[in-house]
């Protein structure tokens, strides 16, 4: 989530319109890190009590958040069809921005959901850790399945050494090229 502030906040210095998007639908928490509050909520657009455009928070100049729920129970076990319509009409708001970042959160299936809603390039952030290169690798594969044509770029976080980073990346490209 930091990660996700930091390339938004970037983004917006630079002049662009950005939306950040907290993509973990029901474990929202940008708006907490952000230290935002929000009026409406997701459960309140699924009941056409709101537009989507009421959900968005502005953050600071040429920055705005799209926050997520937390626990709400409206949200938990949504049927395929009704976080289709969700994610559908979050998505006609991204026309309105130069950019959209969109923290997935932890978990492969809001990973691959949200690189299926009009991504244009997936940054994996991973660790130099065994575990968690094999799940980086994981999503990578599900990622290349569903959207052949995604650009897949690789953050290695949380390094001690300065080559440790290359060589994660190395393990993760050596396993893409061989078996994708």
């Amino acid at each position: 989530s930091v990660v996700s502030v930091l390339c938004a906040q970037r983004l917006a210095s630079e002049g662009r319109r950005v939306l950040l998007v907290d993509g973990s639908q029901n474990l929202g928490n940008l708006h907490v890190l952000l230290g935002l509050t929000r009026a409406a909520r997701l459960e309140h657009l699924l009941a056409d009590a709101v537009p989507a455009r009421e959900l968005i928070v502005p953050v600071q100049e040429q920055l705005w958040l799209l926050p997520s729920d937390s626990g709400a129970e409206g949200l938990y076990a949504l049927a395929s069809v009704d976080r289709a319509r969700l994610h559908h009409r979050l998505s006609t708001l991204y026309d309105d921005f130069d950019a959209v970042v969109i923290d997935a959160g932890p978990g492969l299936e809001c990973v691959v959901r949200v690189a299926t809603m009009r991504a244009t390039r997936c940054v994996i952030l991973t660790v130099p850790e065994p575990a968690a290169l094999t799940d980086a690798y994981a999503t990578i594969k599900i990622v290349n399945l569903q959207v052949a044509d995604l650009p897949v770029d690789v953050l290695v976080n949380r390094v001690v050494e300065e080559r440790e980073g290359p060589e994660a990346f190395e393990r993760l490209a050596t396993a893409a090229e061989r078996f994708l």
